[in-house]
């Protein structure tokens, strides 16, 4: 009798979540407000109750005061409990105070009047009254605490109705940790993520933590949400032991973008993977398009201006959350081509795919030394310097460190794009030859050359050891995204570790080899050397002594295969010859190709 009279004082005292009165927001907060509504309709909440201003004011002075809460507390379940504030003006579409209040959690019987008062002393807080003033806002308004039975997750996280970065309303994106949410909800964690469109479940990132079933599970009860506020909804979730997806809060979405249209931001051709966009392969931050990108792009055109002496601005937007450029114009070719450019889109776009070498020596080469010289030393320095302020550094300290490291990536962009793009395009000239040549001849004598390898495995092998992992190498541009140190590390099986391994690559590369020199003996005499420094008086090129300094020097490698390519019909006995390339400082690599494919972005 006496537990039941305590229940029903508690009740008048303290609302209970999904009782028959609903609760209005003006009294318990938006957070109580909201998750009664859902218990009251049927969605699963954990059990509590609300602890008013008013009561807190009227009852908090007296002795029984303790009591009064823990008796509330018993009448919801056994705890321990989650204690929360829950604000008038939070969860509201254009403010959602995340972050601002307090939180206490696994708070035992013993422990609820102290966390009770520290949930509505953390209203007076400098970050929330910060917070406040940045919405023109004078106050929160009314305060309130919320009291729930805890729920002992195996993995809990954030499940968006809607896609944050495109404002799709049939997709789901949920992230996930294991055991509570504390981590991902502050941002210090990232969490295993899932997307769910059309009750098909993709995961993202991770993949150890859910399921499919579990993750469309999660993302059916946060769609069941949005539908009963009529409101993408922002929607906190945990995974109890019996495997039941508990609903710990819901919010309307703040700044979800509208359905995705696809409409030009400009006049002109738009383009996604191109300049920038090709090491952004995902859509972008808000953050990083409107702070970060200018500063890269700007870095890159004072990059390409120094090496070029031409100004190539394009101008950059975000459609739908992807990065998009506009390429310059047809008006803007006349700048381009004779602004003193002309010579480094022919020797950077055309000419490797022909003339590799001939490319390298007239440009490339050059934007290596650049690059070697001054992009290289000068990010070296950059990232092996003391940040300024250290440990005790300000606001205004560490956004100049970022625009700084951001810029230095800017410039170092450039070298990287423009050689590395020429590397890549120089295989054509080998891919041609493979093809039209060898590609059969060499397959049906070394199966493992054959199939999805093709020319590529001449170029498998080459280092003498795999490369370390560096901790700092990045899948996008774009500051969300987990740095290759931050990732998980992965541990291949015995078979996979075998595959893998450089020696294996090696010996493919050079059973492909001796297939090619099989494949080739008997053809027209190639013996292509590739110049030392200082280059020698004279080169061995196709039969003939050439002097160094004609272009012959130059077109020696390229020219072998365009020679060979076009074989006179009296076939000469083959003379491929090993030769060695020397290196800058003196050093020599031994190399069995007729011709060397300088990658001018190597180190």
């Amino acid at each position: 009798m006496h537990d039941a009279e305590n229940a029903a004082g508690a009740e008048g005292r303290f609302p209970r979540l999904g009782g028959a009165a609903a609760l209005q927001r003006d009294a318990v907060g938006g957070k109580a407000a909201a998750l009664s509504r859902l218990r009251m309709t049927g969605f699963r909440v954990p059990p509590g109750y609300v602890v008013t201003r008013a009561a807190y004011d009227d009852a908090s002075g007296r002795g029984d005061w303790l009591r009064l809460l823990q008796d509330a507390a018993l009448a919801a379940g056994p705890g321990p409990y989650a204690v929360r504030s829950s604000a008038a003006a939070e969860d509201l579409p254009g403010a959602s105070y995340a972050g601002m209040y307090e939180s206490y959690l696994n708070v035992e019987p013993a422990g609820l009047a102290a966390a009770v008062a520290r949930c509505f002393q953390s209203a007076e807080a400098g970050r929330v009254r910060a917070y406040q003033e940045s919405l023109g806002q004078a106050g929160s308004g009314a305060m309130a605490v919320l009291v729930q039975q805890m729920v002992e997750p195996t993995a809990a996280g954030v499940a968006f109705s809607a896609n944050p970065l495109t404002g799709a309303r049939d997709e789901t994106v949920i992230s996930a940790v294991p055991g509570l949410a504390e981590g991902l909800v502050s941002g210090s964690e990232g969490g295993e993520e899932w997307t769910v469109r059309n009750g098909s479940a993709t995961c993202t990132r991770g993949g150890d933590l859910l399921t499919a079933e579990v993750a469309t599970a999660v993302a059916a009860a946060a769609q069941r949400v949005a539908g009963h506020f009529g409101a993408p909804q922002d929607v906190e979730w945990a995974l109890d032991r019996s495997g039941q997806v508990q609903l710990v809060q819901a919010r309307p979405m703040t700044a979800v973008p509208e359905p995705v249209a696809w409409q030009r931001p400009g006049k002109g051709v738009w383009i996604r993977n191109f300049r920038l966009g090709e090491w952004l392969p995902e859509p972008v931050t808000p953050l990083f398009m409107d702070w970060l990108v200018p500063t890269l792009d700007s870095a890159y055109n004072r990059a390409v201006a120094h090496s070029t002496g031409v100004q190539v601005p394009m101008e950059h937007a975000a459609v739908n959350g992807w990065y998009y450029v506009a390429p310059p114009t047809p008006r803007a070719l006349p700048h381009l081509l004779f602004g003193g450019s002309l010579r480094y889109i022919f020797n950077c776009v055309v000419r490797p795919m022909l003339d590799p070498r001939g490319a390298d020596r007239a440009v490339l080469r050059s934007l290596e030394d650049e690059w070697r010289t001054e992009c290289l030393p000068a990010y070296r320095r950059l990232a092996e310097g003391q940040p300024a302020g250290g440990d005790a550094a300000g606001l205004p300290d560490i956004i100049g460190q970022v625009e700084d490291v951001v810029g230095a990536a800017g410039a170092y962009l450039w070298y990287f794009s423009v050689t590395g793009g020429a590397a890549w395009k120089m295989e054509m000239a080998l891919a041609r030859f493979w093809r039209r040549h060898l590609a059969a001849a060499v397959a049906s004598g070394v199966p493992a050359a054959s199939g999805a390898e093709g020319y590529q495995v001449l170029l498998g092998g080459l280092l003498p050891s795999a490369p370390p992992q560096v901790p700092h190498a990045v899948y996008s541009l774009d500051w969300y995204h987990r740095t290759a140190g931050e990732e998980p590390a992965v541990s291949l099986a015995p078979a996979d570790a075998r595959r893998h391994a450089p020696s294996n690559a090696a010996d493919r590369r050079r059973a492909a080899e001796a297939a090619c020199r099989r494949t080739l003996r008997g053809t027209r005499r190639c013996a292509a050397s590739t110049p030392s420094w200082p280059l020698p008086s004279t080169t061995r090129c196709c039969g003939r002594n050439r002097p160094a300094t004609s272009r012959w020097a130059g077109r020696c490698c390229a020219g072998a295969l365009r020679e060979l390519e076009q074989s006179c019909s009296r076939p000469e006995p083959s003379a491929i010859r090993r030769t060695s390339t020397s290196l800058p400082g003196g050093s020599s690599e031994p190399t069995d190709h007729p011709g060397t494919l300088r990658c001018p972005g190597a180190g």
